[in-house]
């Protein structure tokens, strides 16, 4: 029987996308992006069993990551899967990895870019028109592919283009566009293109037909407009893989033109670095969005970079609130509010709680009863000095009532004195 696998996008597995066991028989997986994905070991998009044949065809595996920079696709012992125009690019970890006594067939694929490397170098391997570096093989380059930025879609320039083998490639690609013979590339193999993404350019204005009628609804930008406002063209939205209708892709705060041109960040992606800190509140305190700062201490306050986005502070800036305290002394020994001068909201703040009064700053009764005994303190030795009584009308602990307790402080600053002893 046969299984097959269509159409899916998979991301974010979190050990093997997809297990092909040769007990399920022969298994297909077609037109299918794994992205995203993270594993300790081999197999982090496709894990190929023992003696298993699956197909692979018009598939993209790109921004994987393998813990151990293992293989996206692993084929174990005498698996024999065929890889056709598949795109496997830009992951952390091998792109093909095989066994030695596999039987890996890979045809009209791009397979580059991969830290740890892009394939295994067996004897029991076929790779034929692919783009894969020192892969030796019929109609194989070893050229850089010319790719979008941030993703797998051919450029007008890549060297992809026509270079396969136009009787082993499906007659559609991933995006459902028809295999054709661009002419700006004189037919330097087949009609057929390398990778999953078939370059189908009919107005020769360098955007692929599918994008710009995904897009713009038709065939009428040639690319040099800024259809967004964001700084980048339509054809650079293409060729950096962000979308032309929208400032901000990965609405991360900062637009496309910005991550491209300013801070050289992923525009698809709001944690460029992923260091858990966003993009743009790295660049908002002057941290470094493309490295990987979440463990250092930017003020010295004693939080990381990674607890002071956790706790909403300032981490160019020691004390958040300005209250007294400084931010790692709130959240660890006082357990306050970082955020705010007066936690528990009595009228005092944090600091003077804390460094004065030696109440408990998130404790608004304690201050309650401390105002009520100051109030009364007032009162009795005011009537020793004024024959009007003093008399308190706003509510206690309001700011109000602690304004007219200072002016009360203030009026009878001076009136007593110590006795001096005879």
């Amino acid at each position: 029987s046969n299984t097959v696998l269509s159409g899916m996008t998979i991301k974010h597995a979190g050990f093997m996308a997809i297990f092909v066991d040769s007990q399920i028989g022969d298994v297909v997986v077609e037109d299918c992006i794994i992205t995203e994905c993270e594993g300790l070991g081999d197999g982090v998009a496709v894990y190929v069993g023992t003696y298993a044949t699956p197909v692979l065809r018009n598939c993209v595996i790109w921004d994987n990551t393998s813990s151990y920079t293992q293989g996206m696709i692993c084929c174990t012992y005498a698996s024999a899967p065929k890889i056709q125009n598949c795109t496997i690019v830009n992951n952390i970890g091998k792109g093909i990895d095989a066994d030695s006594e596999s039987f890996v067939e890979v045809r009209n694929s791009i397979v580059y870019g991969n830290a740890g490397g892009n394939w295994t170098d067996n004897p029991t391997n076929s790779i034929e028109y692919s783009c894969i570096p020192n892969a030796a093989g019929e109609g194989n380059i070893t050229n850089e592919p010319a790719l979008a930025s941030y993703g797998y879609r051919l450029k007008a320039v890549s060297p992809c283009i026509d270079a396969g083998d136009g009787s082993n490639a499906p007659v559609f690609d991933i995006h459902g566009e028809r295999r054709w013979d661009d002419p700006a590339h004189t037919n330097r193999v087949s009609i057929a293109d390398m990778g999953a993404d078939e370059f189908r350019d009919t107005d020769g204005d360098s955007l692929a037909d599918d994008w710009e009628k995904g897009f713009f609804g038709g065939m009428g930008r040639d690319g040099s407009a800024d259809m967004d406002a964001d700084g980048l063209s339509d054809l650079e939205e293409y060729e950096y893989g962000t979308n032309p209708n929208r400032m901000d892709t990965d609405e991360d705060g900062l637009s496309d033109g910005a991550e491209v041109h300013t801070h050289r960040t992923n525009p698809l992606k709001m944690d460029s670095d992923k260091d858990g800190l966003p993009a743009k509140w790295e660049v908002d305190y002057g941290l470094n969005p493309l490295l990987n700062d979440a463990y250092t201490d930017l003020d010295g306050d004693g939080l990381r970079n990674r607890d002071e986005y956790y706790y909403g502070t300032d981490p160019s800036k020691t004390d958040t609130d300005d209250d007294g305290l400084n931010d790692i002394s709130e959240v660890r020994t006082h357990h306050t509010n970082p955020l705010a001068s007066d936690t528990d909201g009595d009228g005092f703040s944090d600091s003077e709680e804390v460094n004065e009064l030696q109440t408990n700053p998130t404790d608004s009764s304690d201050g309650a009863e401390m105002i009520e005994e100051m109030r009364q303190r007032l009162s009795a030795n005011w009537s020793l000095i004024y024959q009007s009584p003093l008399v308190f009308t706003n509510p206690p602990g309001s700011t109000k009532d602690l304004n007219d307790i200072r002016t009360a402080l203030s009026t009878l600053s001076g009136q007593f004195y110590e006795a001096e002893e005879e």
